[in-house]
């Protein structure tokens, strides 16, 4: 999934400890319930005691919920409006 960095870049996460990286290193003010979650689902994931899977939508879940979430047809109506070749349709 992709979720939006700072001044709005992009970053690509593929893996747990890609998601756990974001959560570390979120700022502690803005820790909410969405963010404990994805916190535990990614460190049992990590731990093999949950599913990976589990732990995408826990992250997924934080992600939308604090309004990082780039959802993928935004991106892609994005390019197909600027016309550029090889992007999805």
């Amino acid at each position: 999934m992709v979720i939006y960095t700072s001044l709005g870049f992009t970053r690509e996460i593929g893996t747990v400890l890609q998601a756990i990286d974001v959560l570390l290193n979120w700022p502690s003010r803005r820790h909410v319930a969405d963010y404990y979650a994805a916190l535990d689902a990614c460190g049992s994931a990590l731990r093999g005691e949950a599913s990976v899977a589990g732990a995408r939508e826990a992250f997924r879940l934080f992600a939308e919920h604090t309004g990082i979430l780039a959802l993928e047809h935004f991106r892609t109506g994005a390019a197909l409006a600027e016309g550029r070749p090889g992007d999805r349709a």
